[in-house]
């Protein structure tokens, strides 16, 4: 997935990691964005957002060449790089 592709799925769980923040002096989402941002975890918003964004990259291959899964897909993150990924699934579809 490019950036553009990818962004829409960071931007909204990047702003759910601000909403959830909580900073002593300040009600929960109501702290000034350069405070929350310090205290947001990247890392977690970036594995949320890439959760979101396979999952609806493959719901819509899956529908595009109309597969039935068998089983759950095996995801694995190749790279992230510029706000976009790689991503490598395994996948068990019901054969025709």
């Amino acid at each position: 997935m490019e950036q553009k592709e990818f962004l829409p799925y960071y931007t909204a769980a990047y702003d759910a990691g601000l909403k959830g923040v909580n900073l002593k002096g300040f009600r929960p989402g109501a702290a000034p964005k350069e405070m929350a941002d310090a205290a947001v975890d990247k890392e977690a918003v970036f594995n949320e957002a890439a959760r979101n964004a396979v999952r609806v990259s493959l719901d819509e291959i899956t529908k595009d060449r109309e597969w039935t899964m068998i089983d759950t897909p095996s995801v694995q993150i190749e790279d992230s790089k510029d706000l976009g990924i790689i991503y490598k699934a395994t996948l068990s579809v019901f054969p025709e």
